[in-house]
């Protein structure tokens, strides 16, 4: 069975073995098949490739969450306990590591364009 290779680069193992940051700067930013023996055994891809990724993924779960939950009855929340919750419930790690980094006891944040930044904090 013929393994279908899913980008336009590919290295084999062992030119990734010998060289892994030369590989990927090879790429200069694209996904690259690894290849064993002619046949793709992993995909490497740059950080924010993949975070795109996993961002469209995770697009699509919610979306499917809404259209399931379309049609039931409507309950009334504020804005800023919603976001309130979700900020809650991810458990930040940026900020956390943020945090503990610098040994900060309170960190405000704000969000803009559906990110969360750090606005201020005290030592």
């Amino acid at each position: 069975m013929k393994n279908l290779i899913l980008t336009h680069l590919s290295a084999t193992i062992t030119e990734l073995k010998k060289n892994p940051m030369a590989t990927f700067k090879a790429a200069g930013g694209e996904p690259i098949a690894i290849l064993d023996r002619n046949e793709p055994v992993f995909y490497c891809v740059p950080a924010k490739t993949f975070e795109g990724m996993i961002e469209a993924l995770d697009d699509l779960y919610l979306a499917k969450i809404a259209q399931e939950r379309q049609g039931e009855e409507e309950i009334e929340v504020s804005l800023s306990d919603l976001c309130l919750e979700d900020l809650e419930r991810r458990e930040d790690r940026a900020l956390t590591t943020f945090a503990e980094s610098r040994d900060v006891e309170n960190i405000k944040t704000v969000k803009h364009d559906d990110v969360w930044e750090v606005s201020h904090y005290h030592y």
